[in-house]
């Protein structure tokens, strides 16, 4: 499937999950988010925002394989929207950490979406950490459910890759000024290997998907999606074959992008055979409001003729840093835009 992203690039989302074995038989999980902005200015919460990495999260835990069991949360913030200042009242992105320990213990099962919103969710969060947990957790779902991956063989050795997870996602903006966006999903199992192999020894199925996500502003929904997947194994690398799984889209055109799009794309995808296709695309409506963030010609100038501390905010409740009543949120001034959906 050729994806064929049209106007000017906006902003880059990369995620990744990898599931290696510990000395003590489970696993050790790592999520990693990075956003790429590749255009603007964007004058926000008393600074300037420029292109480049604008966040990059780390996510930690350890997999209980026989009880399908999450524990030992940590996680890293190298990169954060806001630091502690004295804007910020000594508050930082950061802060909402510590509500991972809500998780600790916690079964990979239909429960763990609910106390992963109630804890890392809204004005008590951070939607990053957050988006970060739900790729954790829904790969590692999809690893126990599928079957690719031979947890109990015996040449596992210590410190190997058994899974990784990988989903790209890009947004454009077209010449009529609505956007594209983009989403592949990439999915290898392994194989025990020895410490020295050929790459292919390590090699035990590869699944894709590809997702082109078009996106009216006026409106803000969903256009006409299009998708495809594939699956290789060592007995089938020769077939670069696609399967159409659009039809399977055809109810998200006109849906919003914004609200209640998980329960709709849900509802749509409801059988496991479409679970790689969902978990690509419920990563597409955190991506959309990053490539909103790129659409910014405009603000310099309005920003400039304003008499505002906070530039351009955000919504607010959307995040720890914009809870209302935070530190942030008390220099929102009279005539300050509020961002809505």
């Amino acid at each position: 499937m050729l994806l064929d992203l049209r106007g000017n690039p906006l902003h880059s989302r990369a995620l990744s999950l990898t599931l290696s074995r510990r000395v003590d038989a489970r696993l050790d999980a790592r999520a990693v988010l990075v956003d790429l902005r590749k255009r603007g200015v964007v004058p926000v919460g008393g600074d300037l925002g420029t292109p480049g990495i604008v966040h990059h999260m780390q996510l930690d835990a350890v997999v209980d394989v026989r009880q399908r069991r999450l524990s030992e949360f940590s996680a890293r913030q190298p990169v954060v929207a806001f630091e502690s200042s004295a804007l910020t009242g000594g508050e930082s992105c950061r802060d909402p950490i510590v509500r991972l320990l809500e998780l600790d213990g916690a079964a990979v099962d239909g429960e763990i979406n609910r106390r992963l919103s109630a804890g890392l969710g809204g004005a008590r969060g951070c939607s990053h950490i957050l988006t970060l947990a739900q790729v954790l957790t829904a790969a590692t779902a999809w690893v126990f459910d599928s079957g690719t991956v031979a947890f109990d063989h015996p040449d596992w050795r210590p410190g190997e890759r058994l899974f990784r997870r990988d989903i790209a996602l890009d947004g454009s903006r077209r010449d009529d000024g609505d956007l594209d966006l983009a989403a592949q999903l990439t999915d290898v199992s392994f194989a025990p290997a020895p410490v020295v192999a050929r790459p292919m020894d390590r090699f035990a199925v590869l699944d894709e998907v590809r997702v082109h996500a078009p996106v009216t502003l006026d409106g803000i929904s969903f256009g006409r999606l299009a998708a495809a997947k594939r699956r290789r194994t060592r007995a089938t690398l020769e077939d670069l074959s696609w399967s159409d799984c659009s039809a399977h889209l055809s109810g998200m055109e006109g849906v919003s992008v914004f609200r209640g799009v998980s329960a709709a794309l849900m509802a749509q995808l409801p059988g496991v055979e479409d679970r790689q296709l969902l978990d690509a695309l419920l990563m597409v409506a955190p991506t959309f409001i990053q490539v909103c963030g790129a659409i910014s010609d405009a603000w310099p100038a309005v920003a400039a003729a304003a008499d505002s501390i906070l530039g351009m905010g955000g919504m607010p409740d959307s995040c720890f840093m914009w809870r209302r009543g935070g530190a942030v949120d008390r220099l929102r001034g009279a005539n300050d835009p509020i961002p809505t959906f």
